[in-house]
């Protein structure tokens, strides 16, 4: 699509940013120079070990997510606001070495847009479970307000945090989908 982050993309953990990359001239060799082509710091929060990019804010323009696993720290920076930084809520309850923001991933696209973010270290009374939870624009945003949808709108959807069942109380191999979601 036009406008989207082109490029590579390059967490640098030690100074809290991302840089984007682009080859100096299409058709370069592998030793080909690079020049920057986006530059997103967020001082304080040691983010960038994982990166991923996708168009969450719906201008069409990718947005940036990166992490630091260690410190279950996530920041978002949306394209429409100029790529400020914005920390994503810590779900409770994860456990410290939960290890948020070990994976991140933009699935989905315009309105169905969506951020998950995992946390494989996760743990529910002390037992490890591992957690994905997705965040839906307006929480990134941290503008949602009580909707009565079910839990559409839920501060980070748990979606695997083990076995379960579904209303008909059969069992779902693992996946607990948000309640009031029907899969």
């Amino acid at each position: 699509l036009p406008g989207q982050v082109s490029g590579l993309l390059l967490g640098q953990p030690q100074a809290s940013r991302v840089v984007g990359v682009v080859p100096s001239s299409p058709g370069l060799p592998r030793t080909a120079s690079y020049t920057t082509s986006l530059t997103v710091e967020c001082p304080g929060f040691a983010v960038g070990e994982v990166v991923a990019s996708g168009p969450l804010d719906r201008d069409f323009v990718d947005d940036i997510a990166f992490s630091n696993p260690a410190t279950n720290t996530v920041v978002v920076a949306l394209s429409e606001d100029g790529f400020s930084c914005r920390v994503l809520p810590t779900p409770s309850g994860l456990g410290a070495n939960a290890e948020f923001g070990r994976s991140i991933v933009v699935r989905g696209f315009a309105s169905g847009a969506r951020l998950a973010v995992g946390a494989p270290g996760a743990t529910v009374g002390g037992i490890p479970v591992g957690s994905v939870f997705e965040f839906e624009l307006c929480e990134i945003r941290g503008t949602c307000t009580p909707t009565g949808d079910g839990g559409v709108v839920d501060a980070g959807v748990v979606t695997d945090a083990g076995a379960a069942a579904d209303a008909g109380m059969v069992p779902d191999a693992g996946m607990v989908p948000d309640a009031g979601v029907a899969t």
